[in-house]
């Protein structure tokens, strides 16, 4: 037990705790462990527990289809939803069949509403599930922002931020079990920090505390309590090791 420990106390005991721990195993690993916000997480990874061993990194698209002549993609963008995608890096081997299977799949067991694609061949030509409807310029400026390359392959996801991130988390992983990328000798650890204090429950119309009532809110936020509680971080965090809060 400790008294007075603030979050860097206990970071500066748990990593090298963790370095003995993986020299039993004789497994080096490299500290300090990276840190990212809860925020950032989510947004990157549809997780709170995110697995980096992959790449694989959630990105933004919203800007660059705000005024597209995609009429679904700007729709949802007006209305205060995102558009968000990733890149499967090594996708050459994917047939159509497989990459339709992939939209399929995410339909039926993740929930999805609509996954559009966008691929480089490996010859350099582009195609999409929504060529028509994008035009080749925006495909092609699509897949140049998300730096896709020959034999890439961009998956879509359009939607409340949240859920797309979500959504699209889910499917990273799907796919990189099915590439077999995800390495089971890897060790790839973070800290997610900054959580939210507290979480809104529509069922009961009040807020609840997304821990336990006995987090502090972060110093710089303690102003939000009142006027903006849903923004109000707390001084929560999480040790994760490839997907698993450990």
């Amino acid at each position: 037990e400790m008294s007075f420990a603030r979050p860097e106390t206990i970071f500066e005991m748990i990593e090298p705790l963790m370095h003995k721990i993986f020299a039993v195993i004789d497994r080096p690993i490299t500290t300090p462990f990276l840190r990212m916000s809860y925020a950032d997480a989510m947004a990157k990874y549809g997780s709170d527990k995110p697995d980096l061993r992959v790449g694989m990194e959630i990105q933004d698209f919203r800007e660059f289809f705000r005024e597209s002549q995609f009429r679904v993609f700007r729709e949802i963008i007006g209305s205060g939803g995102t558009v968000r995608g990733f890149v499967v890096e090594k996708a050459a081997h994917y047939s159509r069949s497989e990459v339709d299977g992939i939209v399929e799949l995410a339909k039926q067991q993740l929930g999805a509403t609509g996954l559009v694609w966008a691929r480089r061949l490996e010859d350099g030509a582009i195609t999409s599930s929504v060529m028509k409807a994008l035009g080749e310029e925006s495909v092609r400026g699509v897949l140049d922002l998300a730096q896709v390359k020959p034999g890439g392959v961009l998956f879509i996801a359009a939607g409340e931020a949240d859920a797309t991130s979500k959504l699209l988390g889910q499917l990273r992983l799907i796919l990189a079990k099915k590439d077999n990328l995800l390495r089971s000798d890897d060790y790839a650890f973070t800290w997610v920090l900054d959580f939210p204090l507290l979480e809104w429950s529509g069922e009961d119309g009040r807020w609840y505390s997304m821990h336990h009532p006995f987090t502090s809110p972060l110093d710089e936020d303690m102003d939000k309590l009142e006027s903006h509680p849903g923004a109000v971080r707390a001084k929560a965090y999480d040790l994760v090791l490839n997907g698993s809060e450990i």
